[in-house]
């Protein structure tokens, strides 16, 4: 990535992974300002968010890949729509871009569905994750618009 943003001379790669390994910080509201920033850039002011939904497998095996489990994957190949792996849900800001045709949707969000626990539901992921992004991204709003709580949190 350093390499492709020209970096590669000017910043060292270790910076990138003490960030990564070290570094105290939220994926969610990592996510959620990225979030901020595409409805700030890429959506119309008073034009409604839509968020895109995906819960696709990420198939995976091993007895070290953790989290992983069977579930219902309706693009698996033959009679049997189960698939052995990690279960994603991913929340993605649907945008229309001058440069394409047809809308795009950016992936801000992610969720492990972790059977057994509270986020065993794709469902409830999948809510959470949308109500998240309603909060923080109303339609209409310009950047300026105060950081909410995020739901569930203290």
């Amino acid at each position: 990535m350093l390499t492709g943003a020209g970096l590669a001379r000017s910043w060292p790669h270790d910076r990138a992974h003490r960030f990564f390994a070290r570094a105290r910080w939220s994926a969610d509201d990592l996510g959620l300002a990225v979030a901020r920033l595409v409805v700030a850039l890429l959506v119309p002011a008073g034009a409604p968010v839509t968020v895109a939904i995906d819960d696709t497998p990420f198939r995976r095996h091993g007895k070290k890949v953790w989290a992983a489990s069977w579930f219902h994957d309706g693009s698996a190949p033959g009679p049997a729509k189960t698939g052995y792996g990690n279960n994603w849900v991913i929340a993605a800001a649907v945008v229309r871009l001058p440069m394409v045709s047809r809308p795009v949707a950016i992936p801000v969000l992610a969720k492990l569905v972790i059977k057994g626990t509270s986020s065993s539901s794709r469902l409830w992921l999948a809510r959470r994750m949308a109500e998240a992004i309603a909060l923080r991204c109303p339609a209409g709003r310009s950047t300026s618009w105060p950081m909410l709580p995020t739901p569930g949190r203290n």
